[in-house]
């Protein structure tokens, strides 16, 4: 430890053990309470010492559990979407049976992404076009799909998400119930109901037809009485296209079947003899 120097005189431990030597000059009651003074500054010394002992340690260790908490959480980091296994379909869809017993469909010129441990992660980006899930249970590992930076998660269920463009879904419920996550706050689907998006932000949940969540899965299906422009936007989600409607009623009504054994050009032809318009 150094003690700082008075400005016109020697260090204040000489003065002090000048005063202790000079017997004439001072009393023996005097000599023991600058030998107290001392003692004092030798145990407030070693009191600082221990002090800063104290904190030093505390500050190593508050390194050491950070240290240990970093590498805790980067041994648990998942792995970068980058590096996720990707599937895709091309003109017909596409059944993925996974590990944990869940099922996605995939629907013509749509892809997803499965996180490689898929079983104790069971996380699905969704990259382009339509998906149709059968979610097994599992309440100790949730099931999530990412998609336009928004998030679906469920524990069970059965759903369709179609991503309309760069920013936007369409989310229908057959069964069970999901959460839809994005930048307006969280919505709960239910089956049997729909939601999409607009600007990200989650709009009116409408109650709709279960079979809609998976009519494109089936030989054939019949639509009842639903509007031309629901109609239409189904289409254009399983197909990927976009289909010219100028002119049209978008309000109009339709019942007729539509059959997946044929092509996409002769259903729209029996679509445009029922309506009168020029659908292509």
């Amino acid at each position: 430890m150094i003690w700082k120097r008075r400005k016109n005189g020697p260090e204040q431990d000489e003065l002090w053990q000048q005063a202790f030597d000079t017997t004439g000059t001072i009393t023996g009651e005097r000599k023991q309470q600058l030998l107290q003074s001392i003692h004092q500054r030798i145990n407030s010394s070693s009191n600082r010492r221990r002090k800063i002992l104290y904190i030093s340690a505390g500050a190593a260790a508050a390194v050491l559990t950070a240290f240990v908490v970093r590498v805790a959480w980067t041994g648990n980091k998942l792995t970068p979407v980058s590096k996720w296994n990707m599937v895709a379909s091309n003109e017909e869809r596409k059944k993925i049976e996974l590990a944990d017993g869940s099922v996605i469909w995939l629907a013509p010129h749509s892809a997803v992404k499965l996180y490689p441990a898929f079983t104790s992660h069971r996380n699905v980006v969704l990259e382009k076009g339509t998906a149709f899930f059968e979610v097994a249970q599992d309440k100790e590992h949730p099931f999530a799909v990412a998609v336009n930076r928004q998030q679906v998660q469920v524990l069970g269920t059965r759903f369709t998400i179609s991503i309309k463009d760069t920013v936007d879904v369409n989310l229908v419920v057959k069964d069970g119930k999901v959460a839809l996550s994005n930048q307006s706050g969280r919505v709960i689907v239910n089956g049997g109901e729909q939601v999409s998006t607009l600007q990200s932000a989650a709009g009116a949940v409408a109650t709709v037809p279960e079979a809609l969540a998976d009519w494109w899965l089936q030989h054939e299906v019949r639509f009842m009485d639903i509007t031309l422009n629901e109609l239409l936007d189904n289409i254009e989600a399983y197909y990927h296209v976009q289909l010219n409607r100028k002119n049209i009623q978008r309000n109009t009504r339709v019942t007729l079947t539509w059959s997946f054994s044929q092509t996409l050009e002769e259903n729209l032809n029996v679509l445009n003899l029922l309506t009168g318009y020029n659908i292509h």
